[in-house]
């Protein structure tokens, strides 16, 4: 989540680093089925220029190694994926679904609260994810919510690309079908950024996302 102005008065800039892993889940009729949870592996979040936050975004980059870099295509945030492009990161333009009165920071979080609710979401102990859970925890009457932007941000792009089902929905043929088309125009993304050459395979379990939304 970018802010345009360092002003202490201004919202600051945050983002959160999430990964991806297979789980068996049981439905209440006792049956069993594979699906996906997410973990939140560390956040950041601070004041800063518009103009550092493409230095910022590498240093985290290096340090998560993400398979994508997720950044809400709004204010400074535009500025930051046409830069990123420009340095061959895996970075993807996001933007919430639905109607204007949809997209709200209300609806967004109320729309993602399932996952949370089925305990599909994990987090690894320590300050930085900390920070994220107290945000989360107050919402949406704290002073600041840049860190929940992210939460809302990821969750719901992983449900878009059905990454994430919960126990009443799995998904049909035709999703299926789409889940696999997305995971190939996904593939051959990362071929293009790597000049021709394939990213090195990382095992499913550890599948990594960078959410930075603005």
């Amino acid at each position: 989540d970018t802010a345009i102005e360092e002003d202490e008065q201004n919202d600051p800039s945050a983002m959160t680093a999430w990964g991806v892993f297979d789980s068996i889940s049981t439905k209440k009729t006792g049956e069993q089925f594979h699906h996906q949870h997410a973990i939140l592996l560390g956040s950041w979040c601070e004041h800063v220029q518009a103009a550092d936050l493409a230095d910022i975004v590498q240093e985290h980059y290096r340090h998560f190694k993400p398979d994508l870099i997720l950044i809400e295509k709004r204010a400074s945030g535009a500025q930051l994926i046409q830069e990123l492009k420009r340095l061959r990161l895996p970075v993807k333009a996001w933007l919430p679904k639905g109607k204007p009165g949809a997209k709200g920071k209300v609806p967004r979080a109320h729309a993602v609260a399932m996952m949370l609710e089925q305990g599909a979401v994990w987090y690894v102990p320590g300050d930085k994810t900390q920070k994220v859970l107290d945000q989360c925890a107050a919402f949406p009457n704290a002073t600041h919510d840049d860190l929940v932007d992210t939460v809302t941000a990821v969750l719901s792009y992983f449900r878009d690309r059905f990454m994430f089902q919960t126990a009443d929905e799995e998904m049909d043929e035709e999703e299926r079908k789409l889940f696999m088309k997305d995971e190939m125009d996904r593939n051959r993304m990362g071929r293009r950024l790597y000049n021709g050459d394939a990213p090195q395979r990382r095992a499913q379990n550890e599948r990594r996302v960078y959410s930075e939304s603005v």
